[in-house]
């Protein structure tokens, strides 16, 4: 009985992480959005092998800021309610 609840959790899971997959398509779509994009800017922009890492960097560093903004807020607030 175990084995047989093993096995369908087993599939289940599989059939999941199958469903879940369409990267394929995913990654068809998100290359021409990168293209269109990239349409405007200069060449070397385009021919960057890292420019997926900096856009990360990037934005990492834009949430960052918007949390240490934030962060800030409620220190103040907290000071205020004192």
């Amino acid at each position: 009985m175990i084995r047989l609840l093993k096995g369908v959790v087993l599939v289940a899971g599989c059939l999941f992480l199958f469903g879940c997959g369409g990267e394929e398509g995913n990654r068809a779509s998100d290359s021409e959005s990168a293209s269109a994009k990239s349409s405007g800017t200069t060449e070397k922009a385009s021919n960057n092998p890292l420019a997926r890492q900096q856009q990360l960097l990037r934005d990492a560093k834009g949430i960052q800021s918007i949390l240490d903004k934030d962060t800030e807020e409620k220190k103040k607030a907290l000071e205020g309610a004192d």
